[in-house]
C-alpha cells in the first residue's frame, strides 16, 4: 500500500485504529446486553435511580461513542484497494458509509 507518511490521519490499519475498534465492538456487546435488561427492569424508575451502580460506566460508553464518531473523521480509508488520507475524501467516504449507523 502506498500513502504518505506526512499525513496527520490515523492510518486504519494502525493499532490505535485496532483499539479503537475493538473497545467499539466490546463496549456494544455490552450495550446490547444491558440496555434490554434496564428496560425491561427498570423501566418504571428514574433513569438516575434504575441501575445507580452502573451510572457512571453507561456514561463512559456513551461518551465512548461520540468520542468515536469524531475518531472517525481522523482515521484514513481504504477505498478500492486505495488508500485515501485527504481530510475531505475521508469525511465524504465516511459520511456516505458508517456515520449513519455511527449516529443511530
Amino acid at each position: 500500500e502506498n500513502f504518505e507518511m506526512d499525513s496527520w490521519l490515523i492510518h486504519p490499519n494502525s493499532i490505535a485504529a485496532a483499539i479503537v475498534l475493538i473497545t467499539s465492538g466490546i463496549l456494544l456487546v455490552y450495550s446490547a446486553i444491558s440496555v434490554p435488561l434496564d428496560i425491561g427492569f427498570y423501566f418504571d424508575q428514574d433513569v438516575c435511580d434504575a441501575n445507580r451502580d452502573l451510572l457512571g460506566f453507561n456514561v463512559f460508553v456513551d461518551t465512548f461513542f461520540v468520542f468515536e464518531i469524531f475518531f472517525n473523521f481522523g482515521v484514513g480509508v481504504i477505498d478500492n484497494g486505495t488508500y485515501v488520507d485527504k481530510q475531505w475524501e475521508v469525511a465524504k467516504i465516511y459520511l456516505r458509509r458508517r456515520f449513519w449507523f455511527d449516529i443511530i
